[in-house]
């Protein structure tokens, strides 16, 4: 799970910022896999800003590293989920 570290906009607005790293650890390609880093509510575990990155095909063993921002209320508490999936 990469850290994700919170960052204050001169407006007033929040968004946390983040480095995934992801590795095909199979023996053959995935194809058409999207990796979506899901802000979370605290309060009441609702999604409050979700990020996709689509990637067309990863090979066996090829690393991917992006940054992802979610962004959401400075004063509001919130955890973050990293999903893999293929569509």
């Amino acid at each position: 799970m990469p850290e994700f570290v919170q960052h204050w906009k001169p407006d007033g607005t929040c968004f946390w910022e983040g480095r995934i790293h992801v590795t095909n650890t199979g023996d053959t390609p995935e194809m058409n896999v999207v990796i979506r880093s899901y802000l979370m509510r605290v309060a009441d575990d609702e999604r409050a800003y979700v990020d996709s990155k689509p990637f067309t095909r990863i090979n066996p063993n090829e690393p991917i590293s992006f940054v992802s921002q979610l962004y959401g209320k400075c004063d509001e508490d919130y955890y973050i989920v990293v999903k893999a999936d293929t569509e």
